[in-house]
């Protein structure tokens, strides 16, 4: 398709049944520069680092939900509402390591924002649709000459500009698919806080890389067990999948949700806010990152090689101040010394 075609498709996509597309949308587009990126990959990418689970929907669309889609090498993440999450600026910097990122949205406030990014840096925003930098004076023109377009012209010219930039495609059918679908984990604080362990400990990171998944596992048992007595998080569920993961066995599904319930119940204070506040009430907030840590770590442990190690972000936080006596007690495990090098 010519451009003019491209622009006419994504009208068509906007419109098609009630025309709820066009009341908002947030679509981001990652085009890696190395190999294909994977729902997973998008999903680590989209907290830091972190692990994030990620299901299949097949039902109603859901504004809040950020579904996972692809075409070729790219990436797509969708929030029907267009009301980002994935349109922060920290979210989208960690989107575009070793990447091209285009990231477009509108909501019913009026707001409409394209930015494009490159391997953590922002190189142009573009709010309103229509001023931004020279680099893409060539789509601000397009944009421009969609100005006085009938509705949602402008939306569609912005998304076939994203399409022709990388490549990727979007189908109104997709929609109607069985769709990969994250669900995040609410925040810990109003500050970003990104939960790749190397983000705030890339030697310890570094050490447990390289070493045998036998002491990855380790690791992170000592790290559940130390969690749970520290907190005094024993409860039933937590107890029964402890006690599964030292018999080697792997973590079920019913499981899984049954810990989650742990720690969502810990959380109940700041359900439905963006994010969790601290300032609350300190104690029960360490608890409840706490829990969390232990349920990242035994789906680690559960996991063939052990790689995921956001629990120890999380673990770092809620032990705060005594993070570093416990710390020390990990490199006594991984060197057999006491105390760092």
């Amino acid at each position: 398709m010519d451009f003019a075609q491209t622009v006419a498709h994504y009208e068509k996509v906007l419109t098609d049944d009630s025309g709820w597309l066009a009341e908002g949308l947030s679509w981001t587009v990652v085009r890696p520069f190395g190999t294909e990126l994977s729902p997973g990959d998008l999903a680590a990418r989209m907290t830091g680092g972190g692990w994030p689970t990620t299901t299949e929907a097949n039902g109603d669309i859901e504004a809040e939900a950020v579904y996972l889609g692809g075409w070729g090498r790219t990436g797509m993440l969708l929030e029907p509402g267009g009301f980002t999450g994935v349109g922060l600026p920290h979210v989208l910097k960690w989107l575009s390591h070793e990447a091209q990122v285009w990231h477009l949205s509108w909501n019913l406030t009026g707001r409409r924002s394209m930015t494009y990014l490159v391997d953590g840096h922002i190189l142009a925003e573009v709010p309103r649709l229509d001023e931004g930098p020279e680099i893409l004076a060539t789509e601000l023109r397009l944009l421009r000459a969609a100005e006085d377009t009938a509705w949602p012209g402008k939306q569609a010219t912005a998304m076939a500009i994203v399409e022709a930039r990388t490549g990727a495609h979007l189908e109104r059918q997709w929609f109607d698919r069985p769709r990969p679908v994250v669900l995040l984990d609410q925040p810990i604080s109003p500050n970003p806080l990104p939960l790749g362990l190397w983000h705030h400990e890339p030697d310890l990171y570094a050490r447990l890389s390289v070493s045998s998944q036998q002491m990855r596992r380790t690791v992170l048992l000592h790290m559940v067990e130390t969690l749970i007595d520290t907190f005094s998080l024993s409860a039933p569920e937590l107890d029964d999948a402890l006690h599964a993961v030292r018999q080697g066995r792997t973590l079920g599904g019913d499981q899984h949700a049954a810990v989650r319930a742990v720690h969502e119940s810990l959380g109940r204070q700041w359900a439905g806010l963006p994010f969790a506040m601290r300032e609350q009430d300190d104690q029960q907030w360490r608890r409840w990152v706490a829990v969390n840590a232990v349920r990242h770590g035994l789906r680690s442990i559960s996991d063939a090689e052990a790689w995921h190690l956001s629990a120890l972000t999380y673990a770092r936080e809620a032990l705060s101040e005594d993070w570093t006596t416990f710390r020390s007690r990990l490199y006594q495990r991984l060197t057999g010394r006491t105390n760092r090098p």
